[in-house]
């Protein structure tokens, strides 16, 4: 459905309070590195690059 209304990888975002700011209890006040972070999902998930399902995971999802 989210593929069809035209939604992709570049929506996939977090508050850019998570991206720019760290937490006042993480000593290194570490912020989200979504960059890094997405590509990996995108594997685990079965997405492809863009974050689009590929067929395989279409398929065993019987969707299509």
């Amino acid at each position: 459905m989210n593929t069809r209304e035209g939604i992709t990888g570049h929506d996939d975002t977090l508050p850019g309070r998570l991206l720019r700011q760290g937490h006042a209890s993480d000593p290194e006040k570490g912020t989200v590195p979504l960059n890094k972070m997405l590509p990996q999902y995108y594997r685990l998930r079965g997405y492809d690059p863009n974050g689009i399902p590929t067929k395989t995971t279409l398929r065993r999802l019987k969707i299509v």
